[in-house]
């Protein structure tokens, strides 16, 4: 977001004096960061919500393995012999 705004504020001065070939150019550029911009931060949460919490098509739910449900098991750290001494 901020490398959109900073793109977006610096286009200004080149649309408002940029002459005849830059000013179409510079307002399609500022339109369409900010439209897209506003889309992705607006679709994004909303396809989300619908796929993951209304219609439960995705799961984000972790799998369960051997190592996770034996949280009781020491930890222990082999020395590596690397041959750098």
């Amino acid at each position: 977001m901020i490398t959109v705004g900073a793109t977006v504020l610096a286009l200004f001065p080149l649309a408002m004096h940029g002459g005849p070939l830059w000013q179409p150019l510079c307002y399609a550029q500022i339109g369409g960061l900010t439209v897209a911009t506003f889309i992705t931060l607006l679709m994004v949460p909303v396809l989300y919500s619908i796929f993951v919490l209304d219609l439960k098509i995705l799961s984000w739910a972790p799998e369960k393995d051997s190592a996770e449900t034996d949280r009781s098991a020491p930890v222990s750290f082999v020395p590596c012999d690397c041959g750098l001494r």
